[in-house]
C-alpha cells in the first residue's frame, strides 16, 4: 500500500533527527547520528524483519523508522477528522505515517508546529515537558545540526545525568508521561518537549502538524 517513503536509519534504537544539510554535517565535522533514506514500502518491511532477526543485520543498518507521507490514494476528503480541520490553521505537512518496532526511541525535542498523533496499532509512550522547562533541558543552540533537540538523555542513570545536567533536577517533576494505545489520539502544542518510545512489537501511527 506504500509505494515508497522516507525511512530514518540509525545504528541503534535511538533515532536522533539531524539537519544533514547543515555545513558541519556536509563537511564531516559532525557525523549525523542518523540518516534519512527513500525506499519502497516492500524494502522497508524486508529490512524491518531482518533487523529484528538476531545477527542478521550490519550494525550501521540495524534499525529503521518509517516517516512517510500517507499516499494520496489512501486518503479521502473525510479522512481528516473534523476536529483536526476545525483548528482553523493550515497543515504544516501532509498526514504522515510512522512505523517502528519495540524499543525505538525519539529523544527529547520540540516541534515548531501543533501536532495530532493517532495510534493505529501497537503502543507508544510519550514523555512531555512544557516550554517553560527549556533551561533545564539543555537544548542545542539554533545554529547546531541538532537544533530543537535536548542534550539530556532520559535513559541515562540518574546519578550521571545529575553530574552532566544539574539544572534538570529543577524541571524533572514537570514531566508528564502518557501511554498511547490503539485508537488513542494525543494533541500537543508547538514547542512542547517530548520523547517518544515504542512499547509494542510493532507500532503504526498517523500524525498531522499545523501552523
Amino acid at each position: 500500500m506504500l509505494p515508497s517513503g522516507r525511512v530514518r536509519v540509525s545504528p541503534s534504537n535511538v533515532f536522533v533527527f539531524c539537519r544533514e544539510e547543515h555545513p558541519l554535517c556536509a563537511s564531516g565535522a559532525f557525523p549525523p547520528p542518523s540518516r534519512l533514506l527513500e525506499m519502497s514500502g516492500d524494502a522497508f518491511v524486508e529490512r524491518l524483519q531482518a533487523s529484528s532477526s538476531e545477527g542478521s543485520a550490519a550494525p550501521e543498518d540495524a534499525r529503521y523508522y518509517l516517516q512517510a507521507d500517507v499516499p494520496e490514494a489512501l486518503l479521502r476528503p473525510d479522512d481528516v477528522p473534523k476536529l483536526w480541520r476545525s483548528v482553523g490553521v493550515a497543515q504544516a505537512q501532509p498526514l504522515r505515517l510512522w512505523a517502528s518496532t519495540h524499543g525505538a526511541s525519539t529523544p527529547l525535542h520540540f516541534d515548531l508546529a501543533h501536532s495530532f498523533l493517532a495510534q493505529v496499532c501497537g503502543s507508544k509512550r510519550f514523555t512531555f515537558f512544557p516550554p517553560s522547562a527549556l533551561d533545564g533541558l539543555y537544548p542545542y543552540p539554533r545554529d547546531h545540526p541538532l537544533f530543537r533537540r535536548s542534550r539530556v538523555e532520559l535513559s541515562e542513570p540518574p546519578s550521571r545525568r545529575a553530574e552532566r545536567f544539574p539544572r534538570f533536577a529543577e524541571v524533572a517533576a514537570e514531566a508528564e508521561v502518557l501511554e498511547l494505545n490503539e485508537g488513542d489520539v494525543v494533541f500537543f502544542p508547538a514547542r512542547w518537549w517530548h520523547q517518544v518510545d515504542t512499547t509494542s512489537a510493532l507500532s503504526c501511527s498517523v500524525g498531522c502538524r499545523y501552523v
